[in-house]
């Protein structure tokens, strides 16, 4: 879908000169459809009592006058009574009359009145929308208004409403206003009294109304009246925000004030017709504008009206039953007595001060018709308690007035009268300045800043109703305080406050806000706002202790009986205003009775036994659910303190502290009746708790050790007594021990070693000698002496319990060594034997014991020397330990290893085996003993020994676990060598691989390379030592390189790539100084052997590069190391490109050729990509001296010699030769090596055969020019400074517009084939950016920028820029299609090659016939110049057609008109139109040949080919007339321009049939004068039609409006009311300072202006001024408004204005205004319009010399 710029086709619609329509409405049906919004009750009178209330009225009268029924008679009683009934039975309404006594109509107020939605403009007035008085139209039909001494009638005449106005006689001359409203249907019944009544009460509740009368014809059924006691201002406590949210409204002052409205109504009011009520008939009515029930036929038919007729069932005897006065029964009531009700209100009225943004105000009153106010005012009203029961006692229920006055069930919004908006509270709030529907019955939410203010309304309201809360809660208070200090001191507290408690629920009621209908969100932003607005978290609330502030006052949700003196709320108050108490809740206005308040009353109060059970249920079970944590338990029981007796006595109290119990007990584990610690909590208080809840309180269970600690006194005293002191009563320590013994086995295990160390050191065991800690005591069955403390008393004790505490069962070691070897050291040699053990023994006895030998004595036996070693087969003398000590057998003496010894054969299994390995014994040496044992053996020479080692090391190698032995790590010399037989290395240090020796690495003996992987022998060193080894002594023959390379070679897939890297690095290649290709390595080292890198070598013979690079062969195992090291098969470019860069001269020498060196930068420029990523060598290239460039010299010529050298230059001979050159002269190159700055990429042929013999050239191939222009070369354009000379611009130029037409339809098809990276413009731009213009010559300077070198040429085209763009200037005739080639070419190319321009030249200068016979795509070309030919013939018909067509209506208008109309009237003829009858041509028409182009563009032929039309010779044609001339020339075209004679396609012209009369042109004239406007204005104009003639508006395009901005007001006199607007262009530089710095000019171009406009009686007002920075538009004319270029002005006339002669000026733009004039007739430029242009200069050219002269005297003005 194409996209359609609605923007600009608003425009184009907005300047049609269609007729102009305005807007029609059908008033009766806009008031219809109106009203039908209005659908609420009582509407009309709702209306009026607002507008009195407007006029400031204090008493309104509302009359209904009836009408008799015309079928019911009047009853026979004549009482008022009975009357009374009969009118409101069956009189139907006539009129109604509406009269207040408030101000007399203004003269804006009649004028509003008729008009619809022109609302009241005050902003302290309700109306907003204008449209409430047309209400009345619902049941009238021709209202009538009188106030003061006027007085307006309504009328209709069709759909359409008229107002009439008169002025009153004077005897009828009121001081009220009235409303006299007629009703339309005459069977409107009597409305419902009662619901008009309570309409009419609620009504007065806020407006300023102080009374209103209800009479039915003579009848005052109801009075009115309202009373208000002074008024108070609320204190606003410093703790309420007063300002809203959004900051619109903030309240000043808020004033209370008490209102009694009283009504004195007949009792007819609440009268109710049985009979008709039986029927259904009786309803409540009044013309409520039920108008969605309605048709459109403008009057409202209510249902209520159809009600009221006859029904067909109730005619005949029957309807005279029913409404015959004689059969109604006499009345007994008299409807006629006034009876009396009254209600009490309590009116707070807020002050609002508003503020508002500028936009917001702006948008506000667009919304309302009127500004938002200043300042408004908000009312609230409610009624408190006492008010409330006043007023129920005073309102009769059967006739309640006052039922919707007070909010009883829900308040409303009041926007002066009430809406159908609830508030949600038991309140009403009312202020004018809510913005309501359009239909005032509900409160508008949903227009953006309609919703905005009235948002912030109701936050408003919200404020106000919490002060209220607030006095109303304070005044409570008041009284409160003062029964509290009058009444009976007897009387209790509480139960004063209780007296209060109606009072505060009642107010809690009045603020509990529900969901307001009908829209919810009304109630949300009031209680939002009431329970937000508060500064601190708190609101007063009424409780147990009077009005508090709710963050003091709290709500009891649970039991809590232990604590007192905590305030909350009254639990009558939470029961009935329930929901109030659960928004404080929400709001977290109030909270439940927290922990902190308990805690307070724990502080203050103690609690008795019942109490702490409460409390401590209490505390557990809201643990237990997660409300309360281990810190607010410790608080709670920190502040309790309880009061009890231990025995029951209530003489003797103990205080019992919570904050000190850590425990509590549990009897089945400890005994009651044992003493417990005092942190521990009688089981009488805990006894109904379980386990759970004792643990979630923060006590655990009083365990064993922690008993035992206290009964032990481990911490402090326990004042125990002695009967009760574990460590010192055996007695006692029976019951304790007992019970520990028996939790024993259920203990943990570091319980029973905190138990251990406990009593380790405790005199807690009862011994036959005394009391014993325990690991001194025996248990019974040791009786190995008698003396032994032996436990005595512990029968019903563990033995396993009394062993872990350290009972022995066996001797301690101490006794054992005093006892039994004492005497062994002594006399190891006596005969006697009593008391002496061996160590044999001693292991025997030990061993049988073993399982009950404490650990520490087990400890001792394996750190003490107890075992002598076998010293040559006998007993050792010294005692060992038995870890240091081997199993005695062989092996283990071969390798004189310290043994055990034992008499006898130890058998490996037995009792003493096993208990001496427990000791540490060792089976077999470690892997460091027997190889401490090689080293030894070697460097002491003891070979056998070495090999016994060496054999049972490789034998026990798995049986004894020495794999697990980190061989690698062993830094002792053990191992035999086979490279040197008298030396040892460690097995990191000899290696497998007999290659290793290369590098002069050790070898393992031949015999053991088995064994290697059990000595921890590698095959090979690691590669890293092998690299130090080849860094430190490199090859030095070719032995050496075989040996040691070649085992590299055979490790090459070991190495890492960063070892790889590493060698790579490393200078270890032997290379000879100078590497020829005739050279090889010979096993003898050269004199001046060099060592190179791998990654600087390279393989192979290297015949290009060897004399520049070091290649070696060292076999092919050999070269693939080094390749994987780094070394490369030859030189990359990089490498090549660095080397080139360090010695251009001295490889260029090398390679002693210049193609050769040319190759080599060939290839860089082929890797240039991969160059640029060496940033340093990027760098180089570009200040390096590496590149070839030559300069084309002239030299005699030598006869066959083509390449010959001078100093550091290279000369060769050119390719081509100078044809200008001398035959004894020829073209040398000379070639040098310079930087990319010194040399130059041609890129203009041109240009370099000017200057070939002044610049160093880069040879001129493509990836060469490219790489030298990347490192800096400079295009030879760039360095050729070109200036064109352009000559005067021809008289004919469409020359011009052929040229630049073919280039453009030649170009796409040279673009066409072009790769899209060398396109730099496409035709697109091209057709955009370039104009060709026609010169009388061309003329092109060549400069070389830093050479005194220049170059003049003539041609026929050049391109050049300028102010306005590129611009291709051609000589014409003799144009050179090849010079425009070269102008063009550059444009659409960024490098364009010769040959490319050669194309363009054949295709500019070929037929497209013979381009398409070549295999060009010139079909869509043709096909387009087809198209064009035939849209520009069926154009032509097309007008032709509409003149003709015109002709003919305009002469069938006259005939019509009468005989002394003209006859013949016609348009002017088409340009080079003739009479056929030779006579005289229009003026200004061109005199043309015969067959002369027709019109096209700029006046051009259009040939069929641009081409073929350049190739003709021009002749030369008549000029036009002088004037024609002047218009021409002085806008940039030229009057007389040279036609192309032999175009194809040539129209005749249509002959002048009639002439144009003197009068009509003159009436055209005129027509063009009322055309103007002022720049800006509402009105549109229609514009004459006249005929189409399709040019192009280039010096007046009206098209420079779109891109004006104004700038401001320039005077021309000295009456500020007297001057001229001043516009300018957008992209003008220094737009805001043009005012100031060219005032005065511009004042003299005003006064210019505004005296060329009085010569054509233009109003100076529609003439304008505007100024751009660059264009070619002198004036337009935009709609009517006449615009001037103040450029044009100040360049042309700027001095001659000022002074001197300025009568040229003037008459230079006062012909511009007639040009601009005749635009309003023609738009197009043609011959019409010069026609229109040259006749208006005729008309006005009298009055115009006359200004002239006063102009050049200056005395216009």
């Amino acid at each position: 879908m194409v996209a359609i710029n609605y923007t600009a086709l608003r425009e184009s619609t907005l300047k049609s000169t269609n007729e102009e329509e305005a807007v029609t409405v059908n008033t009766r049906a806009l008031i219809d459809k109106v009203l039908a919004r209005y659908s609420g009750e009582w509407t009309v009178l709702r209306e009026l009592l607002q507008n009195a209330a407007d006029a400031s009225a204090t008493k309104v009268t509302i009359n209904f006058e009836t009408r008799a029924s015309p079928s019911v008679p009047v009853p026979a009683q004549k009482d008022p009574s009975s009357l009374l009934k009969h009118a409101v039975q069956h009189h139907t309404l006539d009129r109604l009359l509406v009269t207040n006594n408030g101000q007399a109509f203004q003269e804006s107020d009649w004028a509003r009145l008729k008009r619809i939605a022109e609302g009241n403009p005050d902003e302290t007035k309700i109306g907003a929308f204008g449209v409430g008085f047309y209400s009345v139209f619902a049941d009238c039909e021709d209202p009538f208004v009188q106030s003061g001494p006027e007085a307006m009638a309504f009328y209709w005449k069709g759909n359409s409403l008229f107002t009439r106005r008169s002025r009153l006689p004077a005897h009828q001359v009121s001081s009220d206003t009235c409303f006299v409203l007629d009703y339309r249907a005459k069977t409107h019944p009597i409305p419902n009294l009662i619901g008009l009544c309570q309409f009419l009460a609620t009504s007065l509740t806020f407006v300023g109304l102080e009374c209103i009368e209800l009479r039915l014809d003579e009848w005052n059924i109801l009075t009115l009246t309202k009373k208000r006691a002074p008024s108070t201002n609320l204190t606003i406590s410093n703790t309420i925000e007063t300002r809203t949210r959004d900051g619109t409204f903030t309240i000043q002052r808020v004033e209370k004030e008490n209102v009694q409205i009283d009504a004195h109504y007949m009792k007819i009011v609440s009268w109710k017709p049985s009979s008709l009520l039986s029927l259904g008939l009786i309803t409540s009515v009044f013309s409520g504008n039920d108008r969605s029930k309605e048709s459109n036929s403008g009057a409202i038919r209510s249902w209520f009206t159809r009600l009221t007729a006859t029904p067909p069932d109730l005619h005949g005897k029957k309807s005279q039953e029913i409404f015959t006065g004689a059969e109604t029964p006499p009345s007994v009531e008299d409807l006629t007595a006034l009876s009396r009700s009254t209600v009490f209100l309590g009116i707070s009225t807020a002050h609002l001060k508003t503020r508002l943004s500028t936009g917001f105000s702006k948008e506000l009153e667009r919304a309302t018709k009127k500004p938002p106010p200043k300042s408004t005012t908000l009312a609230v009203l409610t009624s408190s308690y006492g008010e409330t029961i006043a007023s129920e006692s005073s309102n009769p229920d059967e006739a309640d007035i006052f039922a919707n006055v007070l909010p009883s069930k829900s308040g409303r919004i009041f926007i002066g009268f009430p809406t159908h908006q609830t508030t949600g509270a038991l309140a009403h709030v009312a202020a004018h300045s809510i913005i309501p529907t359009v239909e005032r019955e509900s409160i508008d939410l949903n227009a953006r800043w309609v919703r905005t203010w009235n948002v912030e309304l109701l936050r408003a309201a919200g404020i106000v109703c919490r002060l209220i809360w607030s006095s109303s809660m304070n005044e409570i208070h008041r009284v409160l305080q003062n029964r509290l200090q009058s009444v009976d001191r007897s009387k209790k507290r509480s139960e004063i406050i209780n007296e209060m408690l109606p009072q505060a629920i009642h107010v809690f009621r009045q603020f509990t806000f529900a969901e307001s209908t009908p829209l919810s969100e009304v109630s949300s932003i009031i209680e939002e706002t009431f329970w937000t607005c508060g500064k601190t978290a708190t609101i007063e609330v009424f409780s147990t202790q009077g009005v508090l502030q709710s963050s003091d006052v709290r709500v009891s949700t649970e039991d809590l009986s232990f604590v007192e003196g905590i305030t909350v709320l009254q639990d009558g108050l939470v029961n009935e205003a329930k929901a109030f108490v659960d928004k404080l809740r929400e709001f977290s206005l109030i909270v439940p009775v927290t922990i902190s308040d308990v805690q307070n009353s724990l502080g203050a109060n103690t609690l008795d036994e019942k109490q702490l059970g409460d409390f401590l249920k209490w505390t557990s079970a809201k643990a237990l659910r997660g409300e309360i944590g281990k810190i607010t338990i410790t608080n709670l029981f920190g502040a309790a303190i309880v009061q009890y007796s231990p025995t029951g006595n209530d003489q003797q109290f103990r205080l019992l502290t919570l904050g000190g119990i850590k425990n509590f007990v549990l009897p089945q584990r400890i005994p009651l009746d044992l003493p417990l610690p005092q942190t521990t909590i009688p089981f009488r208080f805990t006894k109904n708790l379980s386990q759970n809840e004792l643990k979630v309180l923060g006590w655990d269970e009083l365990l064993l050790f922690p008993w035992l600690r206290f009964l032990l006194a481990v911490d402090q005293s326990n004042d125990l007594p002695a009967t009760q002191q574990l460590a010192e009563s055996a007695s006692f320590a029976t019951k304790v021990l007992p019970i520990a013994s028996k939790q024993w086995d259920s203990l943990s295990g570091s319980t029973r070693s905190e138990i251990r160390a406990l009593f380790a050191s405790k005199t807690i065991i009862p011994t036959k000698m005394g009391m014993k800690i325990p690991r001194e005591t025996y248990f019974p069955s040791v009786k190995v002496f008698q003396d032994l403390p032996v436990v005595f008393g512990l029968n019903g004790v563990k033995e396993k319990f009394l062993s872990e505490l350290g009972v022995r069962k066996t001797i301690e070691l101490n006794v054992i060594f005093d006892r039994l070897l004492s005497d062994q050291s002594r006399d190891s040699n006596s005969d006697s034997k009593e008391g002496k053990w061996s160590h044999v023994d001693l292991i025997k006895y030990l061993s049988s014991v073993s399982q009950d030998i404490p650990y520490v004595d087990t400890q001792k036996l394996k750190d003490t020397p107890i075992c002598p070693a076998e010293v040559k087969g006998e007993r050792g003398n010294e005692l060992h330990k038995v870890s240091t000590l081997y199993e005695p057998n062989d092996l283990h003496r071969g390798l004189n290893l310290p043994i055990l010894f034992w008499p006898t054969v130890l058998r490996n299994g037995s009792t003493e085996s096993k208990f001496l390995k427990s000791l540490g014994l060792q089976s077999h040496p470690k892997a460091e003993v027997v190889i401490s044992i090689l080293s030894q053996s070697f460097h002491s020479g003891d070979l056998a020994m070495r090999d016994r080692a060496l054999n049972y090391f490789v034998d026990k190698y798995d049986s004894n676990s020495y794999s697990s032995y980190n061989m690698s790590g062993e830094t002792k010399a053990f191992l035999p060598l086979e490279d040197d037989k008298t030396a040892a290395a460690s097995p990191s240090k000899c290696f497998t691989n007999e290659g290793a020796l290369s590098l002069g690495f050790h070898v393992l003996r031949k015999d053991l390379h088995r064994y290697a992987h059990k000595l921890g022998v590698e095959p090979h060193p690691p590669m890293s030592a092998c690299f130090d080894r080849l860094v430190a002594r490199p090859p030095q023959n070719r032995k050496e390189v075989r040996d040691q390379l070649g085992y590299l070679a055979q490790r090459v897939g070991s190495i890492n790539t960063i070892m790889a890297t590493k060698f790579g690095n490393a200078k270890f290649v032997p290379v000879p100084p100078k590497v020829r290709s005739s050279e090889k390595y010979s096993d003898d080292p050269p004199r001046q052997l060099r060592w190179i890198s791998p990654r600087s070598c390279y393989m192979g013979d290297g015949d290009v590069w060897r004399s520049a690079f070091d290649f070696v062969d060292f076999g092919e195992d050999i070269n693939i190391f080094l390749l994987k090291c780094g070394a490369k098969h030859e030189p990359t470019k990089v490498e090549i490109a660095q080397l080139l860069v360090s010695e251009p001269r001295k490889l260029l020498d090398q390679f002693n050729s210049i193609d050769t060196y040319l190759g080599v930068l060939r290839t860089l420029a082929d890797s240039a990509p991969i160059l640029k990523k060496d940033k340093t060598l990027w760098k180089n290239m570009q200040k390096s001296e590496f590149l070839l460039a030559y300069q084309e010299v002239k030299s005699e010529k030598r006869g066959g010699e083509r390449n010959f050298k001078s100093s550091d230059k290279i000369y060769l001979d050119s390719d081509s030769e100078d044809e200008m050159t001398d035959e004894k002269t020829h073209v040398v190159k000379e070639y040098s090596l310079v930087t990319a700055k010194q040399t130059v990429v041609v890129d203009d042929v041109v240009s370099f055969n000017v200057f070939r013999e002044h610049i160093l050239v880069c040879p001129q191939e493509e990836n060469l020019e490219n790489l030298y222009l990347s490192i800096g070369a400079s295009l030879l354009s760039q360095l050729v400074q070109e200036e064109t000379r352009i000559g005067h611009q021809a008289q004919d130029q469409r020359p011009a517009f052929m040229v630049r037409k073919l280039v453009l339809e030649r170009s796409q098809l040279f673009l066409h084939d072009q790769p899209k990276d060398t396109v730099k413009y496409n035709v697109a731009w091209l057709e955009k950016s370039m104009a060709v213009k026609n010169v009388q010559s061309v003329k092109l300077r060549r400069m070389l920028k830093g050479k005194n070198f220049q170059s003049i040429e003539t041609r026929s085209a050049a391109m050049n820029y300028g102010k306005d763009g590129w611009t291709l200037y051609i000589v014409y005739p003799g144009l050179d299609w090849f010079h425009v080639s070269q102008a063009v070419i550059n444009l659409l190319l960024h490098r364009p090659k010769p040959l490319l321009a050669i194309i363009l030249e054949k295709l500019l200068d070929t037929d497209l016939l013979k381009l398409r016979a070549q295999g060009y795509n010139v079909d869509r070309i043709l096909r387009a110049k087809a198209a064009e030919s035939r849209l520009v013939e069926t154009a032509r018909r097309q007008k032709a057609e509409e003149t003709e067509r015109e002709r003919l209506e305009q002469r069938q208008r006259q005939l019509e008109a009468g005989p002394d109309s003209p006859i013949s009237i016609s348009t002017p003829t088409k340009p080079g139109s003739q009479q056929s009858n030779g006579g005289p041509k229009m003026p200004g028409a061109f005199e043309s040949p015969k067959h002369s182009p027709p019109p096209y563009e700029d006046g051009y032929s259009d040939p069929t080919d641009s081409s073929q039309a350049l190739t003709q010779n021009p002749t030369s044609q008549k000029g036009r007339s002088l004037l024609s001339s002047l218009t021409r020339g002085r806008f940039g075209r030229d009057g007389s321009s040279n036609s192309i004679t032999s175009f194809e396609g040539n129209q005749p012209r249509e002959p002048q049939t009639h002439a144009t009369t003197a009068a009509d042109l003159s009436k055209t004239l005129s027509q063009a004068m009322k055309m103007t406007r002022p720049h800006g204005s509402n009105s549109l104009q229609n514009r004459p039609s006249t005929a189409d003639i399709h040019e192009q508006a280039t010096y007046c395009d009206v098209a420079s409006s779109q891109d004006l901005v104004h700038l401001g007001y320039m005077a021309y006199s000295n009456s500020p009311d007297e001057g001229m607007q001043v516009y300018a262009s957008r992209t003008m530089p220094n737009i805001q300072a043009f005012m100031k710095t060219s005032r005065d000019p511009l004042r003299v171009f005003a006064t210019l202006l505004v005296a060329c406009a009085r010569v054509y009686g233009i109003p100076p007002s529609n003439v304008h001024i505007f100024v751009d920075a660059a264009g070619s538009t002198i004036a337009f004319n935009s709609g009517g408004s006449i615009f001037a270029n103040f450029r044009y002005y100040e360049q042309l006339h700027g001095d001659a204005a000022g002074d001197g002669d300025r009568s040229k000026a003037f008459i230079y733009w006062w012909v511009v205004m007639a040009h601009e004039l005749a635009h309003g007739l023609v738009e197009e430029h043609g011959s019409r319009h010069s026609f229109y242009t040259e006749s208006m200069v005729t008309e006005y050219f009298a009055g115009a010399m006359e200004s002239a002269a006063k102009w050049a005297k200056g005395s216009v003005l």
